[in-house]
């Protein structure tokens, strides 16, 4: 049996947090919070290889939550979850240096959300791997 990546979903919305679990169970090992205080308690105590963060949270700070979580998370994938359409907004979480933005219902299949996660990983190894021979 593969190892599966360890996940963990920053996400408010129950609907949205039961369509991410069928969509992503079968690869990953899942840890699923509805609240950034319960999330950011999760950073502490265990390691991430992805945080999938919801921008929106209902007692979040808008986009202070990806500082908390970049702070906390290592060297974890931050990917933003939004049902936030506006290119500026995903502009802005790039700057902020989320590893990728997925705006909730674009991307429909368990293949695409699959691949945005790995696709992800594998920039940020990249990135990572080219900063160690600098």
């Amino acid at each position: 049996m593969a190892i599966k990546l360890k996940v963990l979903v920053i996400e408010d919305c129950d609907r949205d947090a039961e369509l991410l679990r069928r969509k992503l169970e079968d690869r990953f090992d899942l840890e699923f919070v509805n609240t950034r205080k319960a999330g950011l308690d999760a950073l502490q105590t265990n390691a991430y290889s992805v945080v999938i963060i919801d921008l929106t949270l209902t007692n979040g700070l808008k986009d202070k939550i990806l500082d908390e979580v970049k702070e906390l998370c290592g060297e974890a994938v931050t990917i933003i979850l939004t049902g936030d359409t506006d290119p500026r907004t995903r502009d802005h979480m790039r700057h902020k240096k989320a590893d990728n933005f997925v705006v909730k219902g674009k991307e429909d299949s368990q293949e695409d959300l699959e691949a945005i996660i790995f696709s992800a990983i594998a920039l940020k190894a990249s990135k990572l791997k080219k900063g160690k021979q600098h």
